[in-house]
């Protein structure tokens, strides 16, 4: 069933209140609005007048309109006209759903009045609306605050390694040169030790004065072996220290990294190749240092600087 408007739900309480003429409605329309109005003379009973009432009276039972006397200037009844003069000037919506559920419950001329009243609102700084979008914004607000710091504590972790990585790369740049330098001073060596079994495979016979300087030279070249064992195993230490500096920095780089993606950054990598490769050379000449024996001969001569054509050969006749 479809809710009354307004107007239907204020005529349908009128007609409950008691019927009146049509004169009267626009007697009490006219006072709302404004209009002054005579008032009603009241009706003298007299023995004519009673005579008439009671043959309206029987009029009415015989089926005649009956005539009430309905007061305009009651309270409810002004406001009744006010009220429809209201509705009558602007019309309310077709559809109401808050003033049909309060027309509902209403028993009354004054409970209709009430409402028909729309009630009256909260200020809009202090509806529940507008207290929870400043709580929402508030939290949004810290929200934000909170995702700048990350942003800051990201940027600066990632500054950090960009600058970790700008050392690695030149700690390895210097690793690489005296990788390089170590590899020149090897085959300058291998020469020389080349030489050297050259010119001790053509004095095969060696005199015997010749012996002692011989032992002489084994001897240095024994503390030469020492030495060069010594800074062998010191360029191991150093190369085993940063094969572990890179493998932490790899690990810190990899948590640090806000994307977490899995992947190694290029540099890195390229990084970690080095290191491998500079793990392999020395792999490589160690094992070749241990598949090849030093002569004593040669490396006593190539350690004090003796080249086969230092060599005086006429001193062999003189033996």
């Amino acid at each position: 069933m479809q809710a009354l408007g307004p107007r239907e739900q204020t005529s349908t309480d009128a007609l409950s209140e008691g019927p009146h003429t049509a004169s009267e409605d626009r007697g009490a329309a006219g006072q709302a609005a404004g209009t002054p109005l005579s008032p009603t003379p009241a009706l003298t009973e007299d023995s004519a007048t009673h005579g008439v009432s009671g043959g309206s009276s029987a009029g009415a039972i015989d089926g005649e309109s009956p005539v009430v006397n309905f007061d305009s200037r009651r309270p409810s009844t002004v406001q009744l006209a006010k009220l429809v003069i209201g509705v009558a000037r602007n019309p309310p919506c077709r559809v109401d759903v808050n003033l049909d559920r309060r027309l509902q419950n209403a028993s009354n001329l004054g409970e209709v009045l009430a409402a028909a009243i729309t009630p009256v609102r909260i200020p809009l700084h202090q509806s529940e609306e507008m207290v929870s979008l400043r709580d929402e914004v508030s939290r949004c607000q810290e929200q934000v605050k909170d995702a700048e710091d990350k942003l800051a504590t990201e940027f600066q972790l990632r500054t950090r390694a960009e600058m970790f990585c700008t050392q690695a790369s030149c700690d390895f740049n210097a690793a690489a040169n005296t990788l390089h330098s170590v590899r020149l001073e090897n085959v300058a060596l291998s020469r020389q030790l080349a030489l050297a079994n050259a010119a001790i495979a053509t004095h095969a016979l060696t005199p015997s004065p010749w012996l002692n300087s011989a032992f002489n030279a084994e001897a240095d070249s024994a503390a030469a072996m020492r030495t060069i064992r010594k800074d062998r195993e010191r360029f191991k230490a150093g190369v085993a220290a940063y094969t572990e500096q890179m493998a932490k920095l790899r690990s810190y780089l990899l948590r640090s990294d806000s994307r977490n993606d899995g992947t190694v950054p290029a540099r890195i990598q390229a990084l970690v190749t080095e290191n491998a490769d500079l793990q392999r050379a020395n792999s490589i000449l160690r094992q070749h240092s241990a598949n090849h024996g030093l002569n004593t001969d040669a490396l006593v001569l190539t350690s004090v600087g003796i080249t086969v054509d230092d060599i005086d050969w006429s001193l062999r006749s003189l033996c």
